[in-house]
């Protein structure tokens, strides 16, 4: 930690820091895992209030995601209005030959059906190309770790929610990553 810190370049803060970006990532996740664990109900409003001090983020930073979240807000309470099961923020550990992997599944859903389809935040101003290609490997995991924990369910769904200041929009990856 010390070395990156070391070694990390030194940004004059415009609009937008590299670690504002990551803390204003972190606040939009913290809410939509509320949101996700009180069935999509709530004020993001209040929820944005409640976590932005903890992550350094000012009232002005932390109200300008408000309508971001509140887009992804009505597109996950669609995606998600069929399932039996959301359980937002699920940990796990996956062996993967000699590496040991402790991650974070941002959303996984069981479906009527018995599938699962797994969704994960991705704050980004990137084309879905460039998303796609960046996180396929991390998608990889989550769905290598769905699987050994849901084996039943066969090979997941998973979908990159991608919130940018044009929109939220849903990219969905193939089944085979």
């Amino acid at each position: 930690t010390r070395l990156a810190k070391e070694s990390e370049p030194k940004i004059l803060r415009t609009k937008t820091s590299v670690k504002n970006a990551s803390a204003l990532g972190s606040l939009g996740h913290a809410v939509l895992e509320q949101l996700a664990l009180n069935e999509w109900a709530g004020s993001v409003g209040d929820w944005l209030e409640r976590f932005r001090n903890e992550l350094g983020i000012s009232k002005p930073e932390a109200t300008a995601l408000e309508n971001r979240i509140e887009q992804t807000r009505e597109l996950m309470r669609s995606l998600t209005n069929d399932m039996q099961m959301i359980r937002p923020e699920l940990p796990f550990v996956l062996h993967d030959g000699d590496l040991l992997i402790d991650g974070t599944i941002d959303l996984l859903c069981h479906g009527s059906d018995g599938n699962i389809s797994l969704f994960d935040y991705k704050f980004t101003e990137a084309d879905n190309a460039s998303v796609a290609h960046t996180y396929r490997k991390q998608m990889a995991i989550y769905s290598k770790a769905a699987t050994n924990a849901f084996p039943k369910a066969g090979v997941p769904a998973v979908s990159l929610v991608i919130i940018s200041s044009k929109g939220t929009r849903l990219l969905d990856l193939p089944n085979g990553l």
